[in-house]
């Protein structure tokens, strides 16, 4: 009775603080052989990957080399008290580890990355627009594209915690996962990081010295706020008119005229000219801007986004450039068909697939990101 206690005893302290503390300690008597054989037997399956990277050696080797082994890795007498806090130890780094990554996971949704991809693919794909020549794609040339992405989307972040502090009652009911809702944020916490991000973008945007690029920044920081804070005059979002002409301002006009002129003078060293790209890729996310503020008015926000895409492809058939104009227009007419086909299939009725219908088309205007560097 009192060895098969002992080899309990043994394969609870085995399971907590591994083969590797437990071998030397508990194997320098002369009854180890026979301890052995039943010990491999009943742990082989749950600890052989233990037993085959650290000390395995210790059941291969003869009685007469064990004392020598444990000697040599300087093992100790270890007493239940010395294991309990061994084992309180790693408990209290697992839960320092666990809570840390419960922070972090909090943090990442209030910040909602997938709106940064988007704002970074968008900033990329307007930084394409100036380039003449393949020569002109530098490395200073991707230095500063990426020096102009980080104020921006720091500002998209500041955009989105904004508006989640002066949603958290309607976020309660229709958005109840997000961190202040769920009150997994504090609001002191969330209103201090859309202080700082605030204060980081403008203030990036004032050292790189670059006029354009400061208008796209304080565009978002003006504007945003207009759309979110709820003050007299303000908190636009609950008019559609304002809140679809702040919406388009921001992501057409502004975002892409600014982030142009300062890809064109401030990085390639250019005087500031319009190019046909730009003037295509203002006026083709204005329409679908503006067309996704207003999708619940289903007819007239569809005929806006098919009108775009006739734009779109009107101007690749007058490309001179053949390349240009096949990417342009096979890409525009694939995506059109897409919007069209579904927008025609849809239930409005049906929740679920209004929903899935107006992410879609979410979707869409980030993709057109993709084609409009074609557009020559």
């Amino acid at each position: 009775m009192e060895k098969t206690k002992n080899h309990e005893c043994l394969k609870n302290r085995l399971y907590y603080t591994g083969v590797a503390r437990a071998i030397g300690p508990y194997f320098p008597g002369p009854d180890a052989k026979l301890q052995l054989p039943l010990l491999t037997t009943r742990l082989e399956k749950e600890y052989s990957s233990l037993l085959s990277t650290h000390n395995a050696d210790v059941f291969e080797k003869p009685l007469s080399q064990h004392r020598s082994l444990s000697k040599k890795h300087s093992y100790s007498a270890t007493t239940p008290e010395h294991e309990t806090a061994a084992i309180l130890e790693d408990d209290h780094s697992i839960s320092f580890q666990s809570g840390l990554m419960k922070k972090l996971d909090v943090i990442q949704r209030f910040c909602r990355p997938f709106a940064i991809v988007g704002t970074a693919i968008g900033a990329s794909s307007i930084s394409l627009l100036p380039l003449e020549t393949i020569s002109e794609l530098t490395p200073k040339f991707l230095i500063g594209v990426l020096m102009a992405l980080i104020p921006v989307a720091i500002m998209d972040i500041y955009m989105n915690g904004i508006n989640e502090l002066f949603d958290v009652e309607i976020d309660k009911v229709n958005k109840p996962y997000l961190p202040l809702a769920s009150g997994e944020m504090s609001m002191k916490t969330g209103a201090s990081i859309v202080a700082i991000t605030s204060s980081l973008g403008i203030g990036m945007a004032l050292m790189m010295g670059s006029p354009p690029l400061l208008g796209v920044v304080l565009s978002f920081f003006f504007l945003g706020g207009a759309y979110s804070v709820d003050l007299p005059f303000l908190r636009w979002k609950n008019n559609a008119f304002l809140a679809a002409s702040c919406f388009t301002y921001m992501k057409a006009p502004a975002f892409q005229f600014g982030i142009f002129m300062h890809i064109q003078k401030y990085v390639l060293k250019k005087p500031i000219a319009f190019t046909r790209s730009l003037v295509f890729a203002t006026a083709f996310m204005s329409l679908f801007s503006a067309a996704l503020m207003i999708i619940k008015a289903f007819r007239v926000s569809t005929f806006m986004i098919m009108l775009a895409y006739g734009v779109a492809i009107m101007t690749g058939v007058s490309s001179t450039f053949m390349f240009n104009k096949l990417i342009t227009v096979l890409g525009h007419s694939v995506l059109a068909s897409l919007f069209w086909l579904s927008s025609r299939s849809i239930d409005l009725s049906d929740e679920k697939a209004t929903y899935s219908f107006f992410r879609m088309a979410g979707k869409l205007y980030f993709v057109e990101y993709l084609l409009i560097p074609f557009v020559r």
